[in-house]
């Protein structure tokens, strides 16, 4: 099936278990309106779609090993990991270090009722669809948040894996992540995929930094 096919039976089986997200439905309506962009729109007339989206996507979880994950980890780096598979955050692979009254880092499917007035709110949807494919699509990425006056003093690690082993995969990593006032943190982002089929990793990370907060945030291009 073709990417809007597939997206508008994903929607339907999100709304059929929850009912409508107010965020979601606005998303999914938005993407609907907009489509893939074309080099008819300005800010992608050099990038051509065509070619990728051609591919039979599919959308599911996957189950990977610690060991799946060795080449991926930084030698001797022990930071607070939290890993991503396939768009959906993997407690049991995720090790967190800091203490839970530093850092609270849990599923987003049980923080999105807080997030919803946040979710696509600064997200230019008509230039970036994407934006709302993601948010229409949105269900178990990863939160993060920094209480006030905190200091995370071990670094996190945003491990995110595509598995493609078994067939074309369409990622969907929706990630939050939310500093309190005068809090500190540094977080490291970085995307590897495994098997050799056909891959569209849509990813989008929100970061709300409230006053005096300080945050550092990298992404490994490897």
């Amino acid at each position: 099936m073709d990417l809007k096919e597939l997206v508008e039976i994903e929607y339907k089986n999100l709304t059929d278990n929850e009912g409508v997200v107010a965020f979601r439905q606005k998303a999914f309506e938005s993407f609907l309106k907009n489509g893939i962009p074309t080099s008819k729109h300005e800010e992608w007339k050099y990038t051509d779609f065509s070619r990728i989206l051609k591919a039979e996507f599919q959308l599911s979880n996957s189950e990977l090993s610690e060991k799946d994950l060795k080449p991926f980890l930084l030698e001797k780096w022990n930071p607070n990991l939290v890993v991503i598979v396939n768009g959906h955050f993997s407690e049991k692979l995720s090790k967190i270090h800091s203490p839970s009254n530093q850092l609270v880092i849990k599923n987003f499917a049980d923080a999105k009722e807080s997030l919803a007035n946040k979710i696509n709110l600064h997200a230019d949807a008509k230039n970036n669809p994407f934006s709302s494919l993601s948010a229409a699509l949105a269900t178990s990425g990863v939160y993060i948040e920094v209480p006030e006056n905190k200091i995370v003093e071990i670094p996190i690690f945003v491990l995110n894996i595509c598995d493609k082993r078994a067939g074309a995969m369409l990622s969907q990593p929706r990630n939050f992540i939310s500093i309190g006032t005068n809090a500190q943190v540094k977080i490291v982002e970085a995307y590897f995929s495994l098997g050799s089929c056909n891959s569209f990793p849509n990813s989008y990370t929100e970061i709300y930094a409230s006053a005096h907060s300080v945050s550092k945030l990298y992404k490994l291009q490897l």
